[in-house]
């Protein structure tokens, strides 16, 4: 470190690439406008083709899955690993995110084909990878809560700041009774206390 005393020297020290190669040639520079490497290539499971139908949504580095969903933009994908510990069953849920009700539907049923399928094959330890998820459609996430852990309610709360217009503000949106079509959106706030279990706790 007795080198680096700015910004600058640590970039020019461990960024830059030397102009020359240890074989004394010249070294070709990457220009600076160009993309980072790891933004050249798509995501693996972004990439069409053979593989990808094959995969579905799960990345081509992985081995073939158990189950998977059919969208490619979907990657949600189960596997059963033979460990020393047994098998052990692995869910990669790249997303809570789909493009329709027809997703969401398949999202839900892929997540109960896995656990019906852990369950057949005597699987007591799962590992669900979230690692690159993004986030997405919360009643995904609320769902395959409850279908791993049925007894359980999913923790809902959120984190607004505590005011009196914010206990206003939910108190009316929960005093709503009646769903349509304009207040919808209503049952599924933050703020509704029967947005995600009903008076009975169910």
């Amino acid at each position: 470190w007795s080198s680096i005393a700015s910004p600058e020297d640590f970039y020019s020290v461990y960024i830059t690439p030397p102009t020359t190669s240890s074989s004394g040639t010249k070294a070709k520079k990457r220009d600076p406008n160009a993309l980072p490497f790891h933004l050249e290539n798509p995501r693996d499971h972004e990439i069409q083709g053979y593989n990808a139908v094959q995969q579905g949504s799960a990345p081509q580095s992985y081995p073939r899955p158990s189950i998977a969903h059919s969208a490619d933009l979907v990657p949600l994908a189960g596997y059963f690993v033979n460990t020393a510990a047994g098998e052990v069953g692995v869910l990669v849920v790249g997303t809570f995110n789909t493009e329709d009700v027809a997703g969401a539907q398949e999202f839900q049923q892929v997540t109960e084909e896995f656990i019906s399928s852990a369950q057949s094959r005597g699987v007591s330890r799962v590992i669900i990878d979230v690692r690159q998820n993004g986030g997405g459609k919360v009643f995904s996430g609320y769902d395959m809560y409850k279908q791993f852990f049925p007894d359980q309610e999913p923790q809902t709360q959120s984190r607004w700041r505590g005011h009196a217009a914010s206990e206003i503000y939910g108190e009316h949106i929960s005093s709503f009774n009646t769903l349509t079509t304009l207040n919808a959106n209503v049952f599924v706030s933050p703020f509704s206390k029967a947005a995600y279990v009903n008076a009975d706790g169910n």
